[in-house]
């Protein structure tokens, strides 16, 4: 919208709360805890041929203190509010702090997302194969948001004890990708 007269476009919500006297949610994630997560931007393609994207943020699905919600990564539609990809599969644990958006090759379009949660595991989503499934040669990653998954690459210890409530920071080395990364508590 026109900054100097926003607005209002849409809301996000863990479930229908207009019986309280809020506006509707224009979207109902009931996965969502309590939200922490600042929206990290980014254009994401959403098939193999898309040449345009479509402007997405992505969050964590915020601070669950016994892990009964936040226990999912999202990619929201900028414009509408719709949910662009919702990633589930693996995770026993909430995910309190922002994402780490990579464009790898400067193209404009994101190419990966890392980000931890509170059972002390670092998790990146992106896919790292062709349409085809053939193998793609590092810094390449297939762009298409549908065809990405999440992947844990790093666990703190065995018992799950170590937190993540900050997301890492990433140097582009020359063939990887270098994480930095933090845990503590709150």
């Amino acid at each position: 919208t026109d900054p100097s007269s926003p607005q209002y476009l849409w809301r996000i919500n863990q479930y229908d709360d207009s019986g309280f006297g809020w506006a509707a949610p224009t979207t109902v994630i009931a996965e969502l805890g309590e939200t922490w997560s600042e929206p990290q931007f980014g254009v994401v393609k959403t098939t193999d041929s898309d040449t345009t994207g479509t402007p997405v943020f992505f969050i964590g699905g915020g601070y669950s203190s016994n892990n009964s919600s936040g226990k999912v990564v999202i990619a929201v539609e900028v414009l509408t509010g719709d949910v662009v990809k919702k990633f589930t599969t693996g995770m026993n644990y909430s995910f309190p702090s922002s994402v780490l958006v990579i464009d790898e090759n400067n193209n404009g379009f994101v190419d990966k997302v890392y980000v931890g949660d509170i059972g002390g595991q670092m998790w990146r989503f992106a896919s790292f194969v062709d349409s085809g499934n053939n193998p793609l040669s590092f810094p390449n990653c297939n762009e298409n948001i549908n065809s990405w998954t999440g992947q844990v690459f790093f666990k703190t210890d065995s018992s799950n004890s170590r937190k993540f409530f900050s997301p890492p920071s990433v140097t582009l080395e020359k063939g990887y990708d270098m994480v930095f990364m933090g845990t503590g508590d709150r």
